[in-house]
């Protein structure tokens, strides 16, 4: 009986990080736009630094899901946000040289 209680916890546990994950990279998402869009406003520049920060965040957990869980579909979306984390990063970078 309390194996089988301490496995429903440990079950629901998973549930709410998976969530929470979820969420997390929701509000990351929300704060970039937010941000992105009140400096262009101001400034008048576009920061894409926000955007690498965020697909670096999704890049990292997909990256975990298929290393440690070898899920299907991981390793794909793993290569794509590092591949935007690093084009993002380099149009931040280039433009805060040059700007």
């Amino acid at each position: 009986m309390e194996n089988e209680e301490a496995q429903r916890r440990e079950n629901d546990e998973i549930e709410i990080e998976r969530e929470a994950n979820g969420y997390a990279l929701l509000v990351i998402a929300a704060l970039a736009t937010l941000y992105f869009i009140v400096e262009l406003i101001i400034s008048g520049r576009m920061n894409f630094g926000l955007y690498a920060l965020y697909c670096a965040g999704a890049g990292t957990i997909s990256w975990v899901k298929h290393v440690k869980l070898q899920k299907k579909g991981a390793r794909a979306r793993a290569i794509g946000y590092t591949i935007f984390t690093v084009l993002l990063s380099a149009v931040y970078i280039y433009e805060l040289i040059v700007g």
